[in-house]
Formats: structure tokens, C-alpha cells, sequence
């Protein structure tokens, strides 16, 4: 709202600031202007829904979990005032486009459901659009301001909708309230045992610098990204499943590894990886968004399949001992220049299966940008597509074909777990 209209908060209407919205907030202003934003800073999930939805049922869930949520309700201070978060009163953010035997005004309502502007002192920051296309036939869009919530919380936010669908009950309310949270992190942040744990990871990642440091810095979001929705042979992700004993998105994660060692031609290698950051009792938490793990991995001269495996689990394992450090303040202390590493895997999705209302057929469709900071972006997503984002057309001489190329090869690598590794066969060998 602006205006006449504009949100005015109450002192009781505050809400904590995370430590991301301290350093994102004035970024955002500075980037974007008043608003703090434009269509590119749109976090977007979209889904073709075949069957008749209960509009009512679904903007009762709507309600109702943005009703327990504060964080949903959130907006900001201007870009002119002291940085301040407010919470609104719980109107439901939630528009229905009945079109019908109309395909132009369907498709309008799409794309202006995708590009929704929003304004971060104005709420909603968040909002879901349900357009019909035909009888039994949908298109369901989540929008959201990306400072408002991250790929992990749009899963959150999907899952408890599906939870209340159709089901008469009010939303479970945080286990765990933020004032607490962020109280006890920031205790925890000031205390001998993380300087202790600071400590201990700076000696760990050292090793891998080469790897985790960026050649130049990128401008959030880039206005070079790329990216592409990969598609790779089910039965061989199956397969390789079966042979090393691992998840679809383990498996993913040592594909990731693979391609980073074929276009740097290192041993150490390193890499972040997102992970919830949030009290395992607090499902129902919007706001803390997700952290980065920073995971080193090394490969020794005769390593196989398996022994990669082996390691990267090793350094996933040594990353999430020190989960309760924020990534950006190791990197911080690791080198100079900005706090982001080369590559990141996203192990979340973005949601691809979370929204489930009953036993409609319902088709996750990609419409947003990655955001991607990093040299090379991986997310994974099921045994049929995996997402890759690049922050620059190229990185080490390789653009996304090469890339996309060196990730479906290194897939047929697999299938032998006792298949030796050597970064020079993968980089002559699949990644030229």
C-alpha cells in the first residue's frame, strides 16, 4: 500500500532483523531505489495444476499459515530511516484469475503474476496467484520478494499450505519464536566455543582457497546469468543410485563435485552448500532462511568413484560441525575481496514436489532467475532434471553447453564405482 493507505506500524508491530536482512536491506535500496526492488529481485514458483482445485479451500491455507506466520507478514523501513522490520495485519495475500476461453488474458495474468512488483515498506512481500485456464486446468504462482523468504522457506510455506488444505484446523504456530533464536545464535556468535570453532574450520578449508575463491566479484542479481534446466537419463541416475548406495540427490552432489574438478583442475576442492539453519523443532519457521555449509573435498592421486563418494561425504560430514558459523564470515577470514565461494549446490530444489493438494496432478514448471552469485550454481532436483546457474556466461573458458556437457558425462562415470579419477582424462575427456 502507499499513500493514503500506507502501513503505518505500531511498536508492538516489530519484528527482529536477521543478520541477512541487516546486510541485504540497504543493498537492496541502493540498488533498486525506493522500492528495493524490480521484477528481477522476484523469487517465483510455478506449477500447471490439472484438476478442479477448491479455490476457497486453498485460500483458506493461504490464510491460515500466513495468519501463524509473522514472518510472512513482513515489510521494512525505508530506504531513508534506520533499519527496522514490521509485521502487518494478516490480510490474506492471495488472488484468483478465473480466464477461461480467453488465452490472451491468461497468459497476461501469468506474466503478471511472475512479475509482480513488490515495495519493501509495503506488505504483502509475498503473494500466490491462482489463474484457470480451462475447466480443470490451473496455474499456481508463488511470488515473493527474494529478502522475504529463500528457495528453503518457499518449500516450508508449500508444504504447510498442502497440510491445511481442505483440512479444518489453524496452522501450527513457530516452535521456536525469532527473538529467541537470533538471541541465543548471537550468544553462541560472541562465546569462546564458536571463537574455538572459527578456529578449528579456518585450518580445515584452508587448503581448498584456490577453489572457494572467486576470480571477480558479481553484482546481485547478475545481469549476466545464465542457466538451464538440465535433463539427464533417469535410468543411469537410477543406476548409479543403486551402485553407490546413495540418494537422488547425493548422487547429484558428487556430479557437482565431478564437474568443478574437471573445470579447475584441482585436488582440493571446496564448495558451499545450503542448509536450513534453523532449531529441528521449528518446521514451521518463516525468516531464519537457510545458511551456507562450506565443504572441502580432496582427491588423492588413484582415487576411484567410490573414494570420491567417501570423501565428499567425509567433508560434509567435517562442514556441518561447524553449521552454527555464518559461511560469509569464514570466507571473510579465509581471503580478501567478497565473502561468496566459486560454487554452491543447493540441495532443497526449489520446492519441486512440496505442493500437494489432494489428488490433483500437479507439474512444477521453472519461471525464475537463480540469483546465482557464484561461478556455477547447482540445484538439484529429481532423477530426471538437475538446474544449473552461472553468474557469468563463462567460468574457466567453459559456457553452460560445456558445462551442461561435463554434468551428463560425468553421470555415465558412475555406473563403475571402482572407475579411477583423473581431473586431466575429465577435463580432455568431457569437459572440452
Amino acid at each position: 500500500m502507499t499513500g493514503a493507505g500506507a502501513l503505518v506500524p505500531s511498536p508492538a508491530g516489530h519484528l527482529p532483523l536477521t543478520m541477512r536482512d541487516r546486510v541485504l536491506l540497504p543493498r537492496f535500496y541502493t540498488r533498486f531505489g525506493p522500492s528495493g526492488s524490480t521484477s528481477q529481485t522476484n523469487l517465483v514458483y510455478g506449477t500447471v495444476i490439472r484438476g478442479e482445485v477448491d479455490v476457497d479451500a486453498l485460500r483458506s491455507a493461504v490464510g491460515r499459515v500466513v495468519e501463524a506466520n509473522p514472518e510472512l507478514r513482513a515489510f521494512y523501513s525505508g530506504p531513508d530511516q534506520d533499519p527496522a522490520k514490521y509485521c502487518a495485519s494478516p490480510d490474506v495475500p492471495f488472488h484468483f484469475e478465473d480466464c477461461r476461453g480467453d488465452g490472451a488474458a491468461f497468459k497476461a495474468a501469468v506474466r503478471a503474476a511472475i512479475a509482480h512488483p513488490f515495495n519493501l515498506t509495503d506488505y504483502p512481500l509475498i503473494r500466490v496467484t491462482l489463474v484457470r485456464r480451462a475447466p480443470a486446468r490451473y496455474v499456481f504462482i508463488l511470488c515473493a520478494h527474494h529478502l522475504a523468504v529463500d528457495g528453503w522457506s518457499i518449500v516450508m510455506f508449500l508444504r504447510a499450505i498442502s497440510r491445511l488444505y481442505k483440512v479444518d484446523r489453524p496452522a501450527s504456530r513457530p516452535a521456536v519464536g525469532m527473538p529467541d533464536y537470533l538471541r541465543d545464535r548471537e550468544a553462541y556468535l560472541e562465546s569462546d566455543a564458536a571463537a574455538a570453532d572459527t578456529a578449528r574450520a579456518l585450518a580445515w578449508l584452508t587448503p581448498a582457497i584456490p577453489a572457494l575463491r572467486p576470480a571477480q566479484p558479481t553484482v546481485f542479481p547478475s545481469p549476466e546469468e545464465v542457466h538451464r534446466l538440465v535433463r539427464l537419463d533417469r535410468q543411469a541416475v537410477r543406476q548409479a543410485c543403486q551402485a553407490l548406495g546413495l540418494s537422488v540427490t547425493e548422487v547429484h552432489r558428487v556430479l557437482f563435485v565431478l564437474v568443478q574438478h574437471a573445470l579447475t583442475g584441482l585436488d582440493e576442492l571446496g564448495f558451499s552448500e545450503s542448509h536450513p539453519n534453523r532449531p529441528p523443532e521449528g518446521l514451521g519457521l518463516y525468516g531464519f532462511l537457510s545458511d551456507d555449509h562450506l565443504v572441502r573435498v580432496s582427491i588423492r592421486p588413484g582415487d576411484t568413484v567410490r573414494d570420491l563418494v567417501n570423501a565428499v561425504n567425509r567433508g560434509l560430514d567435517h562442514a556441518r560441525e561447524y553449521e552454527g558459523l555464518p559461511a560469509a564470515t569464514l570466507l571473510r577470514r579465509l581471503y580478501d575481496g567478497p565473502p561468496l565461494p566459486r560454487f554452491h549446490f543447493n540441495p532443497f530444489g526449489v520446492g519441486t514436489n512440496a505442493l500437494r493438494l489432494g489428488g490433483l496432478s500437479i507439474r512444477h514448471f521453472k519461471t525464475m532467475k537463480a540469483f546465482a552469485l557464484t561461478d556455477l550454481t547447482f540445484v538439484s532436483l529429481n532423477a530426471d532434471f538437475a538446474f544449473i546457474a552461472m553468474a557469468r556466461p563463462e567460468v574457466d573458458g567453459y559456457d553452460i553447453d560445456a558445462v551442461a556437457a561435463c554434468l551428463r558425462r560425468a553421470l555415465a562415470m558412475l555406473a563403475d564405482p571402482m572407475r579411477p579419477l583423473s581431473h586431466g582424462l575429465l577435463r580432455s575427456g568431457w569437459a572440452a
